[in-house]
Parts: structure tokens; sequence; C-alpha cells
């Protein structure tokens, strides 16, 4: 039977919930108040569930979610270290039961006791934890050293997991320890030996006290007594937050607890021992800017010097800020070795540094597991974890339910290595590989591009994302878009039923998964991709291999250019070439290089030197969270090679600002140092706004927001983001399936141009009706939009003295020297774009032939003109301009080859090669409503001589005269009668391989075109314009040229035939500028 998506036995049919089908075992949420499962059967189980203080929730991706809480989290660790709410740390030597914190005032919020009880001290020994109890909803849960699969309950043992009060208290195993939690958001970690984690909401601010002091935001006055007095020292702290249940010592006499010696204390703090924990590069690096290791590494050298080096001991400290780190939500290094503090893990499970058991035990979704990882021993797939160790899942019993790639070309892989790539191709960045079902595939791929001409400088200028069958790109300057499949779509952008979320983030572009992965990049160099610790071992990519091992990602590289350049080439997109086939992996021969004049003054305070200057410096809050060396190289590196150009250097300091306030640093104004911010209208530059700004598909995005804040441009009072603009509330459009379009935008909104939408701000809301495309037109995707593309073409050519040939193939020849009408709209159809072009023709030293001198281009109220003056350059309404040229990509002129070629969105292209050779191409969509010169594009050749008034014409010249639309100086019509002055003799002359004769040679470079393009009318073009001109070769290579063109666009293929003797590039000036499409290169495209 069909369940969903799938075929399944119809024993496992699933269930019809208030009209609406669920497969089996499927959690789903009816309301924001109840969660449901449908069970075998077709048995529907439903139960309340709500947030702490009954504030409402919110199902995002299928999963009830509580809103996010600010917390604060207190530690009692080793012999004598704690770390109170407000971050001051404190040493009590005391074995005596203490109260961590409670609840101090008599408000409404829920009461709690959290006290540990300490070991009695032994000499030589180290006083762990021996015992921890919790008070809450009227019963006291205690937990003891080293019974990890129980919980005392008011007395009474109950085995792991425990769930209280229909899920308002929940005790579990977490990792290496235990995990106790409730509704209201206390947690309480124990990790069974001397490390106790509790975690409170922001909510309790103000109302705790105990050894965790009272939460009030300040540290000087953590040492507060109930009475509202500071204790004088910590000893006396500690003593006056001892519970009275049994007889204890508050100090730790010095015979037991000796002062280490200098020398030990040395040899402690080296990396294979506690300089383990504040090694920069070691393991635990990247959480330093999040966990403080200081008091940890303070409380390990002690606890060792203590016990004398005992490893275990060592392996205990560690683990706890391994612990921290991991609660924080930071991904910490492998650190443990099978001869370093090897983890013995149980049958039927792996050690694996970043786990979460409670997601996998026989307990299945009765308890709310926590969003962060940590390290401990995973089930193998089919077991799950009872509260002792992991068996088959279904020998489970009965249970009652009561947590960097960088611009040019700079490179920082997952694990930290840094290295220089400066290839122009399209590269995969990171990927996800191996077999493990649990983790979603994805890939993201980025291409680089030189600007200014330097081509060892290249910089990221597009960014594909292929998660969840999407492809989301992110091309440079399309600021506040995104491509979904193609189609250029405005942010923000919700896909994949939500999985994906794309929105604006300051000044970035960031994309969001439902797994983790966060993707940012500011539609101009810089790309960030983070990834959770999921992914450990299971990426590759350019970014590395995450694991954690930074000098094994490049195979013997080093500082080898070679061998990084061979590894990047492996991580080549399959399609790159093809999408660019000039790009290239290696800038060879023409690199500049940096002198180090330049050097210096790059490097002051004035250029890179802001960077790392540490006195009074914009950034030297960050410097000890971020390193500042790594970015001050680049932007060396950068500004050297850029010859100091402002805006390379503005953008690495907005690269190194954001990194920094991502990291949590404070930074200070730089924009003093010539970087202003330049933000548009109805807005206004802030140096630390909010990352997740209102848009007008989501005005409460800001509420939510768990990103630091970051430089931006914020809309004004009463302005939203609508397509990457601050527009007012009242001017926003509407959003259709996750994607947002602006007031009276029209679109289709499938995929195959069934029906066609609008925004209709009088409504609020998308209007869509039925239509389809024209006949001979197809549905696309061009330039990011989808509409309905002609399915073929048509091609007008006048060339040579000039010979022309109509839309639908007709030939004839005319020498009029007046400006004419070549083709242009003659319709009354709304949905063409209207245009003209004409040319105007000359004389070249003989009145019995013209060639065409000017060709222009009426089209969106512009004039664009190309003429044999001006050659590689255009003429836009009067004003002449170089090449490329661009119009609210309305419209292009660029040049390609010897040929300059007008472009519109329309799908008409006028080209011409500034000497006599110009063509008009026009979809099938103009069919029949073209006229001019060039007939009228309706497939029918007998119908092209009709003149301007719809009659047919007599000879060439009534047709072409009937045409002119303007007069020049000394200008002629056409010649009705002796235009043919060579005779059939004459013309033999030239019908040999060094002239004309070459266009139909059998094995000669253009036969595999032969049976494309019949050469035979090219071949009298070439024999009429030879004989007048006495066999002159430019005229020759002009003629053959025309048939290359031809050949190439209608992709034939075309052997190499010119030579330093014949036709040489070296002739393309003058009268001997002629060619193919893309002359030179006839031999490599065919």
């Amino acid at each position: 039977m069909l369940s969903g998506d799938e075929c399944v036995p119809t024993s496992h049919c699933g269930c019809s919930h208030h009209g609406v089908y669920y497969k089996e075992g499927e959690t789903f949420y009816p309301t924001e108040q109840e969660i449901c499962q449908c069970l075998s059967g077709g048995t529907v189980k439903c139960q309340n569930t709500s947030c702490p203080d009954g504030r409402p929730g919110k199902v995002i991706d299928g999963v009830f979610q509580c809103p996010l809480q600010v917390s604060s989290t207190c530690v009692a660790t080793g012999d004598h270290t704690y770390v109170s709410f407000d971050g001051m740390a404190f040493n009590i030597t005391g074995t005596c039961s203490y109260i961590l914190t409670q609840t101090c005032t008599g408000d409404n919020a829920t009461s709690f006791t959290v006290t540990i009880q300490k070991e009695a001290r032994q000499k030589g020994k180290v006083s762990g934890i021996q015992a921890l109890s919790v008070e809450v909803y009227g019963v006291t849960l205690t937990l003891k050293q080293g019974e990890r699969a129980d919980v005392m309950v008011d007395s009474i043992s109950h085995h792991l997991p425990t769930i209280l009060r229909e899920g308002q208290v929940q005790v579990y195993v977490h990792g290496t320890g235990v995990l106790l939690r409730t509704d209201f958001g206390l947690i309480v970690h124990y990790d069974l030996v001397q490390h106790v984690m509790v975690t409170v909401p922001q909510t309790y601010m103000g109302r705790l006290c105990g050894l965790c002091g009272n939460y009030n935001g300040q540290r000087n006055d953590d040492f507060q007594l109930s009475s509202g007095q500071l204790a004088p020292d910590a000893t006396a702290f500690g003593s006056a937050w001892k519970t009275t249940d049994t007889p204890c010592d508050d100090t730790c006499p010095k015979d037991e607890c000796p002062t280490c010696p200098e020398e030990k204390v040395a040899v402690l703090q080296r990396p294979n021992y506690c300089g383990l924990l504040t090694a920069p590069e070691g393991p635990f690096g990247s959480c330093h800017r999040m966990i403080d290791p200081i008091p940890y590494s303070q409380s390990c050298i002690h606890d060792l010097c203590m016990m004398g080096g005992d490893t275990h001991v060592l392996c205990q400290n560690i683990q706890s800020y391994v612990t921290m780190c991991q609660h924080a939500g930071v991904t910490v290094g492998a650190w443990r070795t099978p001869s370093f503090c090897p983890l013995t893990c149980p049958a039927n499970s792996t050690y694996s540094i970043c786990t979460n058991t409670c997601a996998n035990t026989c307990a299945g979704n009765a308890t709310t597991c926590p969003q962060t990882c940590t390290e401990g021993c995973q089930c193998h797939q089919g077991f799950v974890f009872d509260g002792h160790s992991c068996i088959p899942e279904e020998h489970c019993g009965c249970f009652s339910d009561e947590e960097d790639y960088k611009g040019d070309p700079h490179f920082r892989t997952f694990n930290g290595l840094d290295f220089d790539f400066q290839g122009t191709c399209t590269y995969t960045m990171a990927e996800s590989h191996g077999n493990d079902p649990g983790l979603v595939p994805f890939r993201v791929e980025a291409k680089n591009d030189i600007r200014g001409g330097i081509q060892s400088v290249s910089y990221v200028s597009l960014v594909n994302v292929d998660v969840y069958r999407q492809r989301i790109s992110f091309h440079r300057n399309e600021v506040g878009k995104v491509r979904v499949n193609g189609e250029v779509t405005l942010l923000p952008v919700l896909l994949a039923d939500g999985k994906v979320r794309v929105r604006p983030s300051g000044l970035c572009v960031a994309l969001e998964t439902d797994f983790g992965l966060r993707i940012s990049y500011d539609w101009n160099w810089h790309l960030l991709i983070d990834l959770p610790s999921s992914y450990f071992r299971h990426v590759r990519g350019l970014c590395g291999n995450f694991n954690l091992k930074p000098l094994n990602e490049i195979p013997e590289a080093g500082d080898n250019i070679t061998a990084i350049v061979t590894w990047a080439k492996s991580w080549k997109s399959a399609d790159s070439e093809a999408n660019d086939p000039i790009c290239w992996d290696y800038c060879d021969g023409t690199c500049p290089v940096c002198d180090e004049d330049k050097k210096e003054l790059y490097g002051g305070n004035q250029y890179c030197g802001i960077i790392k200057k540490s006195f009074q410096g914009p950034f030297r809050a960050c410097h000890n969270i971020v390193k500042p060396q790594d970015f001050y190289h680049s932007c060396l590196s950068d500004l050297c090679l850029s010859d100091g150009a402002r805006s390379i250097l503005c953008q690495v300091l907005e690269t190194y600002a954001a990194m920094c306030r991502k990291r949590g640093a404070v930074v200070h104004d730089w924009t003093p140092s010539g970087c202003p911010l330049p933000c548009p209208e109805n807005s206004h530059y802030e140096p630390c706004g909010n990352a997740c700004p209102a848009t007008c598909s989501d005005w409460d995005s800001p509420t939510t927001c768990d990103q630091p804040c970051m430089e931006t441009c914020a809309c004004n009072t009463g302005h939203v983001l609508g397509g990457g603009q601050c527009v007012p509330v009242s001017c926003c459009g509407c959003t259709r399936d996750g994607r947002y379009y602006r007031p009276g935008e029209e679109f289709w909104g499938d995929e195959t141009c069934r029906s066609r939408c609008r925004c209709d701000t009088e409504l609020g809301m998308v209007v869509c009706e039925d239509s389809r495309c024209k006949p001979g037109e197809v549905c696309a995707v061009v330039k990011g939009v989808r509409r309905c593309v002609a399915n073929s073409r048509s091609i007008c050519v006048a060339t040579g003295d000039p010979h022309y040939t109509t839309f639908d193939g007709h030939r004839y020849d005319f020498m009029g020297t007046c400006v004419y009408l070549l083709a242009g709209l003659c319709s009354t159809d709304p949905t063409l774009i209207p245009f003209a072009v004409t040319v105007e023709n000359n004389h070249r030293g003989s009145h019995l032939v013209s060639f065409t001198k000017v060709v222009t281009m009426e089209v969106y109220n512009m004039t664009l003109s190309l003429s044999q003056e001006h050659p590689r350059k255009v003429k836009v309404n009067g004003v002449l301009l170089d090449l490329p040229f661009t119009h609210n990509q309305q419209l292009q002129v660029s040049l390609r080859g010897v040929h300059g070629f007008i472009t519109t969105d329309a799908g008409v292209t006028v080209t011409f090669d500034w000497y006599s050779y110009a063509r008009v191409i026009v979809p099938n969509t103009y069919a029949g409503a073209v006229c001019g010169l060039c007939g009228n594009a309706n497939g029918d050749p007998h119908d092209d001589f009709v003149t301007r008034d719809g009659r047919r014409a007599d000879n060439e010249t009534h047709l072409g005269d009937s045409w002119k639309v303007g007069d020049v100086p000394g200008c002629s019509p056409g010649y009705s009668e002796g235009c043919q002055v060579c005779s059939d003799a004459q013309k033999r002359a030239y019908r040999g391989d060094k002239h004309c004769g070459l266009l139909v040679k059998k094995r000669g470079p253009f036969a595999a075109c032969h049976d494309v393009i019949d050469p035979t009318p090219y071949l009298d073009d070439c024999l009429f314009d030879a004989c007048l001109y006495e066999g002159h070769q430019d005229t020759v290579c002009q003629a053959i040229g025309a048939y290359v063109a031809a050949c190439q666009s209608q992709g034939a293929a075309v052997r190499p035939w010119r030579t330093t003797a014949f036709c040489s590039m070296g002739r393309l000036g003058g009268l001997g500028r002629v060619g193919g499409l893309l002359e030179g290169r006839e031999g490599h495209r065919g």
C-alpha cells in the first residue's frame, strides 16, 4: 500500500488524525500545546506539551521548541575550584556539604536547592564530590559518586533514565556523566567524580544565593552572605554556606595541602600535562574564547601536584574542561589516544568525542535531550542504551512516562590550516561523505574570478549549495537576492519545508539548515562555512576533512605550491570547465610580486597594521580571541597585489570585524581608517546591529535572533527589508511558498509556465491565473528568471557588397548607400519588445558596390551604434563608450572575437564586425512580427520581397529603396541595372584554393560544415566581390569569414584555415578586418 511517498506492507500503514495522514512512527504537533505519535495499527497517542512559565512554544522544522533562554553556568570542579554564575573563580579547600545555589527570594519563581558533599580529605589525595542533591518540586534527587545507573528519589533508588511529574524533572545519562534538567530551565551535570555544572536561565538573575553567588552580573559582590554582608575571604564565604548535616573541615592543613614547588609547576604546565588546556594550537584552542581555561589549568596543576602527577587525575581535569566547552556548544579537538587518557567503552559501543547518548535510549522520545553533544560511548547501529549498557533495541523493557574560507585567495580549513590557492574554476569547498545515514548530504561549491586584470589575485564570485535536492546559489553583486535552482529570488527564502532558511544578515547573506550547516557570503569575496560537530571526519573538500589534524590535510604540502595546486585541482567540480572554459588552476608566468617598500607601506597603521594595533587599536579586544596575524598577512598580500586598493583594505577589515563579533569580541569603531559604509536609502550605519533584521516576510526576526551583533546598514524606523532594500512597512510585497515578491511583480508560479502570478498589494497576496507559453516557446530559466523562451531563432545577414540573406533564407544584393531599416518590430503584440535595426552603407572605390558602414539599434528608448569609424567601441545616445557596456540588465554590448554583440533580454541580438558583416538574430516569438530588408521571419522565403506599404517589390532596388528611413550627405539609391560587371570567365580566375575555391574544397577546412550549411551561395558572393576588387585578398578573407561565422553559429566544425600568407590575423585591420564568430578559435570550438 502507498504510505505517503513509499509503498509499505498493509500492516505498517499509518494513521489519520483530523483528516491528515501520518506515517507509522511519525511524531507530529496538531497544535502548539499537543504532541502526538502514530503507533502501529493506526492508533494515535497524544499528550500535552508546554514551555516553562507557560510561555508559548513553536513547531520549527517539525520539532516543538521553546524560546531560547539566556543562561549562566556555575562550576565546582577538582579539589577546590569554583566559578560563580558571574564568572568569578575562587578556591575553597573545605570538605563539607555546601549549598551551591538556591532560590533566596519569595517571588513566583520555582524554588530549588543544589547541594554538594565533598569527600573527606586524605593525605596525598584530592577531595572530589561525593554526592550531589537537588531539591525541586517537593522531592529530593541524589546522585552519588561512581553510581552511573541510578538516582535516589526521596531515598528510593530509581534506574536511569528517570522522569518525574510528567516530564517536569528528567534525569538521564549524558556522555560520561549524568544530567538532571527541569522544565523551567535548571540543568545540573555531574561527572560522578569531581565536576558539577549548574546552569540557570536569566529569569533567576538576582534571585539566587550560595557558593555560586547572587547572579546579578557583577563579580565584586559574589561573596555575599545570607545577611547581605560580604565575606572577608573565600574560606569564610564557604563556611557560611555549609549545611549542618555532618562534621567537616573548613580548611586544609598545610601538611596535607602543601604549596606546589615552582619547578613542579613548570613541569605540569607543559603540553603533555595541564598545559594542554591552554595551548592556543591545541585541541581546545577553539574553546578559549568561550570558556577561560586558566581556572581549569590552575585546578589541574594543583590536583596533579597533590597527586604526584597521577594520570587519572590529569584526564579527569581535562575532561572537566571538555564538558564545559561542549556544553557551550564549542567543537573541541580529539585529545584522547590509545596511550593518553583512553576511554573504555562497554560492548556494542564505540568512543565518540561528540555523541548524544540521550537520543538513543530505551526511553525513546520520553526525554528532552540537550542540543549540544558530549564525548562518550556511542551505541552501534541497532543498539540502544538502557542505563547500563548498549543492548539490542528489541530487548528494551517497559518504560513509564512520568549545542573558512575567505576571499583572495586565502583558505582556512575546518581544522585551522591556512593556505593560498588562486584557481579561478569552480571547486568543491565542502561536501559530506561516508555512509552515516544520520547525516544530511550536502555540497558547497565556490568559483573564483580575477579582478582588475591581476592574475595572482582571485576572489569568490559564485557560491553553490546543494542540499535537500535544492541548488541555492549566491552570485557576486546580486545583493538581496539568491538563485534557487537557477531562478533569481528575493530574500528571505524558506526551502525544503522550512529545513533551509536563507536571509540577509548584516552585510552578508546567511544560509542555515535544520542540521546545523551555516553559510555566510558577503556578495563580494568572503565565504564562511560553519559545520556542526556531527560531521567530524565526514566531510571533505578544500575546507579539509574536519578530523582536527590540520597537518595531514594537504598531502606533502608544506610550502610546496605544486603540491597545493595538485591537491586543489582534485576538488575542481566536474562541470567547471564546461561552464567556464578559460578558467585556470595556477597563475603561470605573469604573477606580480610585492617589494619590500610596499610591504612597509601597507603594513603601517594606515593600512593593514590597524588589524594588529594593540594600543588603542579598534580590534584590540579581539586579539586574544581571533588571532590577528593571519588576517594581517592576508591583508598585506592583497594590498600589495592590488596596489593598495582601498576597497580591498576595507573588505579585509570588514571580514576581521565580522569574525570578531561572531566570537563575541568587542570591536571599536574602525571606520576612520577610510572605510565608510555607504548605506542605501532609508537606512543608517550601525557598528553592532542586529544580525537578523526585520523583513517584509518576517517582522519578528530580530526578537528570535540568536546570532551575535554585526556591522550593518539598519533600516530606519518604520522600514523593513524588502528584496534587499529598506521599504516602508506599508510598501511590503507578497510572500508565496517561502519566497518574497515586490509589489506588482509578475512571475511564473510553477516550473512548467502554466500559472502566471502577480503580487497584488491591494489584496495583500499573490494572485495567479492559468496561462501558458506561446506556440514555439518553451518554459526555461534564463539569467535566473523563469520565462517563456523561443525554441528556435532566425538569422538575417548583410555582408560584402552587401549581400543580404533574409531571416527565411532568401538571398539578394542591394547597393544603396542611404540609411535603411534592416529589421524591426511591425506588430502590435504587447508581449513583444519593440526594436529597430538600421544600416548605413557606403561605397569603397566603386559606385557599383556598397558596404555596411554603420549598424544602429533602437531599443528600450536607447540608441546604440556600431560603426567603421570607431572600431571596438559603441555609441550610446550619441556618446562614444568603451566595451563592455550594460544597461539595467536589459541589454549588453560586448566584444566576441572581432565582432561587437548587442544582446537584449528580449532575445534579439545584433552583431557587426566594424567592417561589413552584420547580423540580426531574433527568436521565433517574433515570427511574422518583423519587417525590413530582412523580411518577416515567418518561415516562407517567397514573401520576403515586400515593400513598406505591403506590396510585392519589382526588384531588389525597389525593395531596398522602400525601406529607406534616412538620408546622409552623398547617399545614393540602389542600382537596378549594370550591377553584373564580371563575366563567368572573369570569376573563374578566383575559383582556386588560393581564393574563393577554399570554401567548397571537399577535404578543405570547411568540409565538415558543408552538410550543415550549403557553401554555394557564399562561393557566389565571394566570386562576385573578388572579381570586382580584382582578387584583393582582404575581400576574399571577408567573404570566407562570413561562411566561418555561419558554420560556427550552427556548431559545425571548422578547421584552422588562416596562415601567415593567407588571411592572417595580422590583417584584421582596415579593409581586412573580417572573420568568424570567435576569430582565432575556429579550430577549438568547431
